[in-house]
């Protein structure tokens, strides 16, 4: 009888090492943790009138007194031995008839932590701390997606602020993560800040930094806007638990936070100090709804009823917002029409460009230079059906113009000063 101390241990699988000793009756001793030992024997002990060959599934497994008997499970390239909520497996390698080997290998309770999140309606969860020599896992699930994430830090690196090593187990390994600098996985690819991808697992991987159980890392559901149908229910047990799912907003990421009622959702910049509160515009039960203002883009949540069961859509407005700032009217020409609101609430506008106008520049003599002169705009009420705007007007470049929308609310429309052969933006702004 021999005693090996399981971790990893492998010899030769031939006659004289390994078969003829097992299946004539000899046993072999594992030691998985203290004071917790195992012995291997053969249920089918070989004779000189026995012609049946070694078959791993006659490998049995006991206590040390033979009282407790594990029987095999078989497993790809082998078999397995479930001892309590520890495990034995023995792998066959036959590959090289001039080299067979079999390999033994065994996981204590003490050495794996795992946790499950579902993101279909967990929304976040969190990493369990690591403490050496136990290896925490966390399976995330997302749909029909499925994959185990582990902190995979290095006694050097396991006591570092700025950074976690992080490794999927699908074969990806070593991911480094830097302190709020989220990342995001789809697609069984890690890519640091794309967003343009909905394919794959959609979760952000954000190491928020050192805490007193170690380190703190984060994964939560990201959503690509318009996200239909959220269950309400339990997306406020998800944000009691402070597991706030992430949006994705213009290639930036914003955590949802708030508490029970809608009027308390804020929309919180992901590793920034920026949050946008929501503005509430109706407050029926079943059917509330606000606009979070991000700059000049808006961001809508409506609450619906789904068969009596309260669901959240959240889309992003095609209007813009008129800040301080103000926005440019990019390629406004012809049908590029661009809609905006003075304030939250307020009805829609739409801004026309027909045309501008430019002249050669007299001071060249290649004829290639030509210097802007003027933007014709208009503006219309989407709301009414009318033919004609209530607004039309020249703007020359250099000039701007306060014009009084038909609600009372007044908006700027300018044109700066820009280079020769340069065609300027068109800002409206407050």
């Amino acid at each position: 009888m021999r005693l090996m101390m399981l971790l990893l241990f492998c010899r030769l699988f031939d006659d004289v090492t390994f078969i003829l000793p097992i299946v004539k009756g000899r046993k072999m001793a594992f030691k998985l943790e203290e004071n917790n030992y195992y012995l291997l024997r053969y249920n089918k002990p070989w004779t000189q009138d026995s012609v049946d060959g070694f078959g791993s599934e006659n490998l049995e497994l006991t206590s040390m007194d033979g009282v407790t008997i594990y029987t095999a499970k078989s497993i790809v390239g082998g078999v397995q031995f479930d001892v309590d909520k520890k495990s034995i497996q023995i792998l066959f390698d036959t590959k090289d008839p001039t080299n067979k080997k079999v390999t033994f290998s065994g996981k204590t309770e003490k050495e794996s932590v795992k946790q499950s999140v579902d993101l279909a309606k967990d929304f976040a969860g969190v990493l369990p701390a690591q403490t050496k020599p136990v290896e925490t896992r966390l399976e995330i699930k997302d749909g029909m997606n499925v994959e185990t994430i582990r902190n995979c830090d290095s006694d050097s690196t396991k006591d570092f602020g700025s950074y976690v090593l992080m490794c999927v187990d699908d074969g990806m390994g070593n991911i480094k993560v830097v302190a709020n600098e989220p990342w995001v996985r789809f697609n069984n690819v890690v890519v640091k800040n794309n967003f343009n991808n909905e394919k794959g697992p959609n979760y952000v991987l954000w190491f928020k930094g050192k805490t007193g159980a170690g380190k703190d890392v984060a994964v939560q559901k990201r959503f690509m806007l318009p996200a239909k149908e959220l269950d309400w229910v339990a997306l406020q047990k998800a944000l009691a638990l402070k597991n706030q799912p992430v949006f994705e907003v213009n290639k930036n990421l914003y955590e949802l936070t708030g508490g029970k009622e809608l009027n308390s959702f804020v929309l919180k910049k992901v590793a920034g100090v920026e949050s946008y509160p929501i503005q509430m515009q109706s407050s029926i039960e079943g059917g509330q709804n606000g606009t979070v203002a991000i700059g000049e883009t808006l961001v809508f949540l409506q609450q619906s009823l789904v068969d009596d069961n309260t669901k959240l859509n959240i889309k992003k407005l095609d209007e813009k917002l008129v800040t301080k700032e103000g926005f440019n009217v990019t390629n406004p020409k012809g049908d590029n029409n661009i809609y905006f609101v003075a304030n939250i609430g307020s009805p829609v506008y739409k801004v026309k460009v027909p045309s501008y106008n430019i002249e050669n520049d007299k001071n060249d003599n290649t004829g290639k230079k030509y210097l802007f002169l003027k933007y014709n705009v208009e503006l219309w009420d989407v709301n009414l059906n009318d033919k004609l705007p209530f607004f039309k007007s020249d703007i020359p470049m250099g000039t701007s113009k306060t014009i009084l929308l038909p609600t009372g609310e007044v908006v700027i429309v300018g044109v700066p000063k820009v280079e020769k052969n340069n065609i300027p933006p068109l800002i409206i702004k407050q």
